[in-house]
């Protein structure tokens, strides 16, 4: 997991800011194209460019650039996301953690099957402050956000999703 960054355990966290770029990380079978967050550990993401991070090759290939799995918390400000490929969650996929999103583009990512931009699954708690998505694709559901028994709260009326014309629906939420 975690084609470029692996942050994983309690107590354990990363910062990314002021200039990072990840591009083209692949992870070939697993989950976070250029990041997993695992097991309690946390993330910060600032002023960052991700461009073509890849997670496939597997059939629960997930997050395209993160991947976020029973993680403490992660904060993703001031980025662009662009042409993330996975499975489910084509730029990020939340599986039970907790995210906020603030001044966030995320453009052309795409879901084989759900979320094309992100994936809220399995308790999964989305903040999503002034962000625009754009062009993002799944092939079944969640042209830009799946949420699957988890929440979803858009803070701003400023956020924008524009929708692709492959995909019939931008946000998808399924109640279990």
């Amino acid at each position: 997991r975690g084609g470029a960054v692996r942050i994983q355990g309690e107590g354990i966290g990363a910062r990314f800011s002021n200039g990072c770029v990840f591009k083209n990380n692949k992870v070939a079978l697993g989950s976070g194209g250029a990041i997993s967050v695992e097991s309690a550990a946390s993330l910060f993401v600032s002023e960052t460019t991700a461009l073509g991070n890849v997670a496939t090759g597997s059939v629960n290939s997930m997050g395209g650039f993160v991947y976020a799995s029973f993680a403490s918390s992660l904060f993703i400000r001031n980025i662009e996301v662009q042409n993330g490929v996975a499975k489910n969650g084509g730029a990020f996929a939340v599986i039970a953690s907790k995210i906020a999103f603030d001044f966030v583009r995320v453009e052309n990512c795409t879901a084989d099957s759900t979320g094309g931009a992100i994936l809220l699954d399995q308790g999964a708690e989305g903040h999503v402050f002034t962000s625009v998505f754009m062009g993002n694709s799944a092939g079944t559901h969640g042209g830009h956000i799946q949420v699957t028994a988890s929440s979803l709260v858009v803070h701003s009326q400023h956020s924008s999703m524009n929708q692709h014309p492959r995909t019939t629906t931008a946000i998808r939420l399924i109640i279990t």
